[in-house]
Formats: C-alpha cells, structure tokens, sequence
C-alpha cells in the first residue's frame, strides 16, 4: 500500500473512531484534515462534495469519504479505503458494545455518559452547518434558495427529496 491510499485510510480511520454522532458531526473534523492539515482539496471542491454525498444514497460520512478517496487517490482503490477508514471503527466498536451493553445499559454511568455526548453532537453538527452555509451562500440567490429549502422542510414539513429536486432545478436554471 503506497503512502497516499495509506493516508486516505488512516485519516478516515481517525475520524471514524474520535467522532460521535453521526455523519454530520462528522463534517467539521473531516472538512479540517482534509482542506487544512493534508490540503487535498479546496474548500469548494469539498462543499461540492458535501452536497453530493447528501443527494446520493447513504450515511452522508461514508459517502464523503468514498467520494474523498476516489477524488484523492484517483482509483476505486482508494475510494473502498476511504470509505473502510471510516465505517470499520464504528463496526468495531458496535460488536464489542453489543457484547457487554446488556449488563451495563442500566449503569447510572453510562446514562450519564450518553447524556454528556448529546450536546456535544448538537454543537458539532450546529458547526457543521455553519462552516458549510459560509461556503455556500455566494449570493442572494444561494441566500434566497436556503431560505426557501429551510422554510419548505421545517414549516412546510414537505419531503426532503422533493426540496433536494427542486431547489436542484432552480439551482441549475438561475446558475
């Protein structure tokens, strides 16, 4: 394995490890080693990502590191270590729960435990949404199309599928 695909597997085996709470408190930690501390790809590049990942089925974190693998190591190679990097920890750490949680799941310290964790998610993924809205919002359209989306998906309650289509095709026809 030469060092490229060896770094695609470790920085994603990394972030699978040390981050809790899904895909999206994912976002800000793998947005940093990516951009900044291995400076594999622009900011843009990584937003359009993001979006893809978002639209195309499947935990957003696997697909960002399958699309980051391929996009940085060229092959499918790399996309399958990207994409191992970051779901093997957590099949670990699931087999290994599942083993003892049924004698500790009553703990007083574990319900503390998992009591501690949830704010910590809310402010990753609240991180995340930030540093992606930043990137995202180039001009009073961008403003106006995440407006409308937010507006449609939480006062609306219309279908996410049908806000990604047709914010997609407004997107497309006004860009």
């Amino acid at each position: 394995m030469d060092g490229m695909m060896l770094s695609i597997f470790s920085v994603f085996f990394k972030i699978g490890m040390f981050t809790f709470g899904g895909g999206y408190a994912m976002i800000p930690i793998m947005q940093r080693d990516i951009i900044s501390v291995h400076g594999w790809m622009s900011q843009g590049e990584f937003l359009d990502i993001v979006g893809l990942s978002e639209m195309t089925p499947g935990v957003i974190s696997v697909n960002v590191a399958t699309f980051v693998g391929y996009r940085v190591g060229g092959n499918a190679s790399a996309a399958l270590l990207g994409t191992l990097g970051v779901i093997l920890p957590s099949t670990i750490l699931v087999y290994v729960i599942s083993r003892f949680f049924g004698k500790f799941k009553d703990s007083m310290y574990v319900k503390r435990a998992l009591e501690f964790i949830r704010p910590v998610v809310l402010g990753m993924i609240a991180s995340a949404a930030i540093l992606l809205f930043e990137d995202a919002v180039r001009d009073i359209f961008a403003v106006l199309i995440a407006a409308a989306a937010f507006y449609l998906s939480a006062v609306k309650k219309v279908n996410p599928i049908f806000i990604l289509i047709g914010m997609g095709l407004v997107g497309f026809f006004i860009y």
